[in-house]
């Protein structure tokens, strides 16, 4: 067997555990990430079971008090922490590698050697309870995370469907007896993952995570999970407008639909962040220095599960400039759509970058243990790098084609949020105003109806498809616009609850075929290498294909890792004294 690479490898234990590896240069410290897959997914009836557990999982045991953690933690310099998802329970660690064995340990004996006290559960049942109100709090915000689960909500199968904290009533049921029978149905070494960065080689990492998690996990082939792919639903233009009397500022989000893959995205995001964003950037100078339209505005990227992204341009305003600020917007897209960037732009913004950081000592290289964890599951390519010489060959056609095709007749999710202003524009001007496509017939979340766009009466939903053109169902959903629109509604009843079913309800009478088939042709027009497919079982019965997490095998990266290591030998030669960038 070829030699694999000894900056990245994903590697499978005998029991079925996984390790994903990346060695950075950045310092002697060590990042990781270890867990269970099954997440809130698995709660069963108790929603917030596996959060429940998560909180648990980092307190005290019989032989360690809460005290010692806090202090052996703090005195180690190691920063830790746990979250969870619909689909993991994760611990966290960012540690010093002369401490990573202690605190390994520290964590072994927490993961595998529970003991939950009656007292301790009643405890943190309280701190619990506290999170769901601050969490109602949080979703009142016109915050710009509060946006992006928004947007995730209207684009992503399910997204909101699991409640990972559960609720107050649900909360009071979990005893010590539920927290054990999920331990014991889902923690098994077929669903144990470990992502790690570190500046340690790989067989050290190896044999530490081996001796304190691998060997200590139980093997149960028959309660292995298999992690279900992302699905999308078909990209439309999402339009909402929400009034709120008690915030006097009104916050506009504009998100275009990228069809790169994260790798694409990412390189050319380069160039988008410089044209955009800072004192120098497009965003600022047009809205705020040459028309006093904002205060402040933002150009950053949502990342989705699959690593593709949206481009998401943020500005805060107030309710007399909304419509002159979105036109402004408007513009700056339309020139860039139109005229591209210069030269001379590309040439600065190149010669920015370069400068940042080839002058880093070392050329640091790293990357966050997460991002690769969450590629590995998706499927995607997990490990990609010399970023740095990938920006020194970006050329003027390339990058002004990256923005035309991004930013001409694209889907966009468009949420405006505050004290609007009942003279604002419609919802159709805004389409026209921010250089999406335009959509003919639009479904009214708040009438719960299918509209004609150009005259506003209701219509069939058979009309509405007529309307909305194309020859396959995926063509007619992404011409069909999702809007929901407050502006006239003194009270404020709908809010992001209601915005987070919507496109739910909208295709809810889909058959599970034709949901499969829109599936398939997104996936396709996004430019991903994904298809879903119906199997037939025995009885003829259809069953949903998902993904297999065997695939990823040091025998099966082989051959890429090799070719991989070889091209990294040629790379080194020209550059010499350069090494990767992992951005």
């Amino acid at each position: 067997m070829a030699e694999l690479s000894r900056y990245h490898r994903i590697h499978k234990f005998p029991n079925g555990a996984t390790l994903i590896y990346y060695k950075h240069n950045v310092n002697n410290t060590t990042q990781f990430l270890l867990g269970f897959l099954g997440g809130a997914s698995l709660d069963g009836e108790i929603e917030g079971t596996a959060h429940f557990l998560e909180h648990m999982l980092i307190k005290e045991t019989p032989e360690l008090s809460k005290e010692y953690l806090s202090k052996v933690f703090k005195d180690m310099d190691t920063v830790v922490n746990a979250y969870t998802t619909k689909d993991r329970i994760m611990l966290t660690a960012d540690v010093p590698n002369r401490n990573l064995e202690k605190v390994c340990d520290l964590y072994s004996k927490l993961l595998f050697n529970k003991s939950f006290d009656a007292k301790s559960i009643d405890l943190e049942r309280g701190a619990i309870n506290e999170e769901i109100n601050m969490y109602g709090d949080d979703c009142a915000d016109n915050s710009y995370d509060n946006f992006t689960d928004i947007v995730l909500s209207q684009i992503i199968e399910n997204w909101n469907e699991i409640d990972i904290l559960g609720t107050k009533e649900s909360i009071a049921k979990i005893d010590e007896s539920v927290l054990r029978e999920y331990i014991d149905n889902n923690f098994v070494s077929e669903n144990l993952v470990i992502s790690v960065v570190s500046n340690l080689e790989f067989d050290e990492i190896k044999n530490i995570f081996e001796k304190h998690f691998v060997e200590k996990a139980k093997s149960d082939k028959t309660k292995k999970i298999t992690y279900k792919k992302t699905k999308y639903f078909s990209p439309s233009n999402y339009i909402f407008k929400l009034r709120n009397n008690n915030q006097k500022t009104v916050e506009i989000n504009v998100a275009y639909m990228s069809r790169k893959y994260e790798k694409e995205t990412h390189l050319y995001s380069y160039v988008e962040y410089y044209i955009f964003n800072d004192f120098a950037g497009r965003l600022l100078k047009e809205i705020r220095t040459k028309r006093g339209l904002a205060y402040s505005t933002d150009y950053r990227t949502i990342l989705l599960p699959n690593n593709m992204s949206l481009n998401t341009f943020s500005v805060l305003t107030s309710k007399e400039k909304v419509n002159e600020t979105l036109k402004c917007l408007g513009e700056i897209i339309k020139d860039i759509t139109q005229n591209g960037v210069t030269q001379q732009e590309l040439d600065d913004c190149k010669n920015m970058i370069l400068t940042r950081e080839e002058d880093r000592r070392n050329n640091l290289k790293t990357i966050s243990p997460e991002v690769i964890l969450k590629r590995y599951l998706e499927g995607t390519e997990v490990f990609f790098n010399n970023q740095i010489h990938r920006v020194k060959e970006l050329t003027l056609d390339n990058v002004n084609k990256y923005l035309r095709d991004t930013y001409t007749n694209a889907n966009i999710f468009a949420m405006i949020r505050g004290d609007i202003d009942e003279k604002s524009m419609d919802t159709y001007q805004i389409q026209k105003t921010l250089n999406s496509r335009l959509a003919q017939c639009y479904f009214d979340y708040v009438d719960n109806c299918f509209k004609d766009y150009a005259t506003g009466e209701k219509i069939s939903e058979k009309r509405a498809f007529e309307l909305a053109n194309g020859i396959t169902e995926q063509e007619k959903w992404s011409n069909m616009a999702i809007v929901q629109d407050t502006t006239n509604i003194k009270s404020n009843k709908l809010d992001n609850a209601n915005i987070a079913v919507a496109t739910k309800d909208v295709i809810k009478n889909l058959s599970f075929e034709n949901k499969i088939s829109i599936a398939n042709q997104v996936l396709e027009q996004l430019g991903l290498n994904l298809k879903l497919a119906i199997e037939q079982n025995e009885n003829g019965a259809s069953i949903e294909q998902e993904a297999d997490l065997d695939e990823h095998t040091e025998e099966k990266t082989e051959k890429k890792e090799a070719s991989s290591e070889q091209e990294k030998t040629e790379e080194q030669a020209k550059t010499e004294n350069q090494d990767e960038l992992v951005m």
